[in-house]
């Protein structure tokens, strides 16, 4: 028999008699099945594990890349907003310039 072994380690004609009663090769027969199916069950269990592993990490690649997409729209918001705000200081600074001469003219 399988000398308490667990009916998950592999049975071979080490630790099975030829000589087994019906009684024995039925459990024989149903650690055989139990084996095999907790042998696809783990199976089963450890691709599962490595799909959501993989869903994982492509879930946090795809956040990453999204993340640096917005720091990049943002970078692009701020420089666009610095330059028109450098082209309305530009005005307000030519409007100036332009009085400044007006009173100048004046002065003169």
């Amino acid at each position: 028999m399988n000398h308490g072994r667990g009916i998950l380690m592999p049975l071979n004609p080490e630790n099975i008699p030829s000589h087994a009663n019906s009684h024995q090769q039925h459990i024989l027969a149903i650690s055989r099945n139990l084996r095999r199916y907790y042998a696809t069950r783990i199976l089963n269990l450890n691709g599962t594990i490595i799909s959501e592993r993989r869903l994982s990490t492509n879930l946090r690649n795809e956040l990453t890349n999204e993340r640096n997409e917005n720091v990049s729209l943002n970078n692009q918001l701020t420089n666009e907003r610095l330059y028109q705000s450098e082209i309305v200081i530009d005005d307000i600074i030519g409007e100036i310039e332009k009085k400044e001469e007006v009173v100048r003219f004046y002065l003169m």
